[in-house]
């Protein structure tokens, strides 16, 4: 489908109705991984385009230019913070399966800059969404469910970056290879039966304030119901060599991120060594400063030399809808004047201590 429609990305995502938990995942194409997880963790919320086919039955297809106007689309944060910084912009869907229990949608994604499909091209999407459809009522008739799949364990393996679950007690769910290289070599971090733990008990304490910041097992520590919860926090773990390695960690709750990394509350851990990227990388940094997708890569992006022009240009949207993504990033990294934004990338050690 992918060849045939010339598509950026044809992907299949299927939901449990009644938790709106992911039940299938699974794409083809030219996406970063990083867009995957961040739809799970934050934007699935938001958006829009899921809405046309609640009522709508097996085997109808939509295509979302016709509609969401492009005012519409300048205004939606889903398109503007998310869709259209991963470089993608339409899409046509069909509903691909459905039964009491989950519902099914297969979508055809054209990038920035692409025409949407012509009506010849969403009749062909039609054509052979009836075999996916009659493939996909065989599949799940022989395969034997059990619950829903952990979908955002094989999004985090297929990231560029170590990344580790946690529970509140610094017990380790997963980590992915790069984790598990990056430990096994690393003094400053480890596992010690089950646990993640730092150089030194200093080290172990400091995971366990950042974990119980994030407030993991509500209710279960003592004043914590008068104490605020916080989505994230930062360890930054040094040995007496000077050595150091920063680890943010985001609160991933089932009811907040589609039940994707199961029914347990858990730390998303992403390891930051220093001098480990060649130049700022807008997934680290929507991380540090808690930055959409667009904020983090116009912050990048002014930090390469990239006017506010330039980067209306490469994405397609407008100057001021640039400019207002700049001013947000701003407020939230705490900076004055867009030279402190560059300087912040360039510095970015000062800003973990």
């Amino acid at each position: 489908m992918r060849v045939a429609m010339g598509a950026q990305m044809v992907n299949l995502y299927g939901l449990v109705k009644s938790s709106r938990s992911v039940e299938l995942s699974f794409e083809v194409g030219d996406i970063a991984p990083q867009a995957a997880l961040d739809f799970i963790r934050r934007y699935h919320h938001i958006e829009p385009r899921a809405l046309l086919f609640v009522n709508e039955s097996v085997g109808h297809v939509v295509s979302c230019d016709r509609h969401f106007s492009d005012a519409f689309v300048a205004a939606d944060p889903f398109f503007q913070e998310f869709l259209i910084p991963y470089g993608l912009r339409y899409a046509t869907a069909i509903k691909a399966y459905e039964d009491d229990h989950k519902v099914v949608f297969c979508g055809v994604h054209r990038g920035v800059g692409r025409a949407p499909l012509s009506d010849d091209e969403e009749a062909m999407v039609r054509r052979l969404g009836a075999h996916l459809v009659q493939a996909l009522a065989m599949y799940f008739k022989l395969q034997a469910q059990s619950g829903p799949a952990f979908i955002g364990i094989e999004t985090l393996n297929r990231l560029p970056y170590p990344m580790l679950l946690v529970d509140e007690t610094r017990r380790l769910v997963f980590k992915n290879d790069l984790a598990r290289e990056l430990m096994a070599s690393s003094e400053l971090v480890h596992s010690y039966q089950g646990l993640l733990c730092g150089p030194d008990a200093q080290g172990d304490a400091q995971l366990l304030l950042a974990l119980r910041s994030l407030g993991l097992s509500a209710g279960a520590y003592l004043g914590q119901a008068t104490t605020p919860v916080s989505d994230k926090a930062f360890v930054r773990l040094q040995n007496s060599k000077g050595q150091w390695l920063g680890l943010h960690c985001h609160a991933l709750r089932p009811a907040e991120s589609m039940g994707a990394f199961g029914a347990k509350d858990l730390a998303l851990v992403l390891l930051h060594e220093p001098g480990a990227l060649a130049e700022p990388d807008p997934f680290v940094v929507a991380a540090m400063w808690d930055l959409s997708p667009a904020e983090a890569q116009v912050m990048v992006g002014l930090g390469r030399g990239l006017t506010p022009q330039d980067m209306a240009a490469q994405r397609g949207v407008s100057l001021a809808t640039i400019r207002s993504q700049i001013q947000a990033t701003m407020v939230k990294t705490g900076a004055s004047r867009q030279a402190e934004l560059v300087s912040l990338l360039s510095n970015m050690l000062p800003v973990l201590v």
